[in-house]
């Protein structure tokens, strides 16, 4: 017994080990439609989860092959893995059109998790339904962390949303892929959360990742802090216009507008002079 917890420690702090150094080769053994700097952001989300909460619950929508569950899997600080995709051979977004997706299957899905020799395929729930016809009960366990990237529409991305904050725990995470397809969405999530009076914090992290969460300590983990001034660096040097529009322009017409409300009314009442 004790060679067996033993192995479990080592195993344990080698994959710790593995994650904490951001080793992309966690997401080699099934494909991902995700790139590097989003595989490097979604490590150190996982990181900073794993360090926050010691053992963590990890929920998916979207999981087509398994490419974003696998290092998961790896981790044996996730205890319990949910997968909610409806499977479909076709899928809707936003940039007008459908994509195909031959044999999306979940038996295809964990044909290719088998693969993976550390794979504990015994935490993983899979759920082939889209998110409004399940029972929120169907999740025992509260997740702490939810990865959102099922279709990528305005009106599926808000039901995927509301189905993860229904379900999740108080310092829960949400992390939305293909971040620039989905904005609108994630707009409109933060204006309601906002009106509701609801507190959070946001981020865009590397690649195409963005992050709301209910916890604010885990956007102020070293590693996060590090990926979202990197991805604010290269935001600003690759797209200077956007950048200008998002992070100045706003609050420069925000501070600007009780000027033009008196200018405005300035001017009518000199019109209005005989």
């Amino acid at each position: 017994m004790t060679a067996q917890r033993g192995g479990a420690t080592l195993k344990r702090d080698r994959i710790g080990e593995r994650i904490a150094s951001l080793d992309l080769s966690l997401f080699d053994a099934v494909p991902s439609q995700t790139t590097m700097a989003d595989r490097r952001s979604l490590l150190c989300l996982q990181r900073a989860i794993r360090e926050a909460h010691g053992e963590y619950v990890y929920l998916e929508i979207g999981s087509h092959l398994g490419g974003t569950i696998q290092q998961h899997l790896h981790d044996t600080s996730c205890r319990r893995v949910y997968s909610i995709d409806k499977r479909p051979a076709y899928q809707n977004d936003a940039r007008g059109g459908t994509h195909p997706y031959p044999d999306n299957s979940t038996e295809r899905m964990l044909a290719c998790l088998r693969q993976i020799a550390s794979a504990d395929l015994s935490k993983l729930v899979c759920i082939e339904s889209e998110v409004r016809a399940i029972e929120p009960e169907c999740i025992s366990e509260a997740p702490h962390y939810c990865f959102i990237d099922g279709e990528h529409t305005t009106d599926a991305v808000l039901a995927d949303f509301a189905f993860c904050w229904r379900v999740a725990g108080q310092e829960s995470v949400f992390c939305f892929h293909d971040a620039d397809l989905v904005g609108s969405a994630i707009r409109r999530i933060e204006q309601g959360l906002r009106a509701r009076g609801l507190t959070f914090q946001s981020a865009k992290l590397g690649g195409s990742i963005h992050v709301l969460s209910r916890d604010p300590g885990i956007l102020a983990h070293e590693a996060l802090t590090a990926e979202r001034r990197n991805a604010a660096m290269y935001f600003l040097l690759a797209r200077p216009r956007l950048a200008f529009t998002r992070y100045f322009d706003r609050p420069i017409r925000a501070a600007l507008r009780p000027a033009r409300r008196w200018l405005r009314d300035r001017v009518t009442r000199l019109a209005e002079k005989p």
